[in-house]
């Protein structure tokens, strides 16, 4: 059984890069080198969304849940994360989200299922799409050791690290070391840097900017040293690693339309909300911000032909504890009070973005 674990942003990106330089080649050898150019679109949308799950060794608990939608008319690719302690009541006393992963997949019966993995993934999303009233087109899982074949195939990420980060788990078989400067990470520092979760002020929101650093320097890194003798290592990695409910029809698509996106078009946010700490349970959460994220929801995400507003956006509130006082007063927060940063890749290239340490 392949052991599963967070990067999915990178399997998606990988996926749509690799594809549009690789022409991947048919199994039928007398198929017409040209007819990948005739790949049709999925659909006649203009906007499509992916969810993405990475999810632990242990416990299939998800550590990196990542929304990414891509609008074809502007070339244009919106990425949110949401945190692992976001609070979603999805039944029983299953409260964090990162636990809702690892119930769809001890749901799902392994000896009729096909991909267990891709359908613990799109039951995520279908609890995802009846809340946030959006339309999930694809999930995708990816592995720790897809992960760092990616990271080495395209010949390391180029990044600075804004800290010394020193980390031992011995549990989780964790040793982290690495210090602060411009550096090219390999696939297993990579994986050091972002399962570094110790010490920021802002908890799993500053781990989550960390990655939005990462993720920028590792686009940048793919669209520099993408070439003819990496394509190869980089397909094999993906197709070993990744599960995706995309086609390769869908993918020699995607790839062909986000050929040549700036990082300039590339925007990354945290889900709206702030960290709570449950007065009935001491548990630690973080709690939506409803009124930012329809916002969100309703400017990148939407397909419809309708607004995306309060009263269909998840109805049974299950984004919150309503029982408690602060987590309400939190889900119920004015949009303008909510922080709520929007980081665009070109900015983050040239200007970084202020990670705090605690002291």
């Amino acid at each position: 059984m392949k052991r599963r674990i967070f990067a999915g942003l990178l399997a998606l990106l990988t996926l749509f890069t690799l594809v549009s330089c690789s022409k991947t080649k048919s199994p039928d050898k007398d198929k017409d080198p040209e007819q990948d150019d005739q790949v049709s679109a999925p659909s006649s949308e203009t906007k499509y969304n992916f969810l993405v799950l990475g999810h632990d060794r242990a416990a299939n608990l998800a550590d990196v849940i990542l929304l990414v939608s891509f609008n074809i008319e502007d070339r244009s690719l919106t990425l949110m994360q949401i945190p692992r302690d976001t609070f979603m009541d999805y039944g029983g006393n299953h409260y964090k989200i990162n636990s809702m992963y690892s119930s769809a997949y001890n749901d799902t019966d392994k000896e009729k299922s096909e991909n267990r993995y891709l359908e613990a993934a799109r039951g995520f999303a279908t609890a995802l799409e009846e809340t946030l009233c959006i339309k999930i087109h694809y999930a995708t899982v990816m592995d720790l050791d897809g992960f760092a074949a990616i990271v080495n195939a395209i010949g390391g990420v180029d990044m600075y690290v804004p800290y010394d980060m020193v980390y031992r788990d011995p549990e989780q078989g964790l040793n982290i070391n690495l210090k602060e400067g411009q550096q090219t990470l390999d696939g297993k520092k990579a994986e050091q840097f972002i399962r570094y979760r110790s010490g920021y002020v802002q908890g799993d929101i500053g781990r989550g900017d960390a990655q939005k650093l990462f993720m920028t320097a590792f686009i940048q890194s793919l669209k520099n040293n993408l070439s003819v003798g990496t394509v190869g290592e980089i397909v094999n990695a993906v197709y070993e690693h990744v599960d995706t409910e995309l086609s390769v029809s869908d993918m020699i698509y995607f790839g062909k339309e986000v050929l040549g996106l700036e990082l300039s078009n590339v925007n990354m946010l945290t889900l709206p909300g702030e960290a709570k700490t449950s007065a009935n349970s001491g548990a630690s959460y973080y709690v939506m911000c409803r009124e930012a994220t329809i916002d969100v929801i309703d400017k990148y995400y939407n397909i419809y032909d309708f607004p995306v507003t309060d009263d269909i956006f998840d109805r049974d509130q299950d984004f919150c504890n309503t029982t408690d006082a602060e987590m309400k007063k939190a889900y119920l927060t004015a949009a303008e009070e909510c922080l709520s940063n929007m980081y665009n890749g070109q900015d983050i290239t040239e200007n970084s973005i202020d990670i705090g340490l605690l002291k």
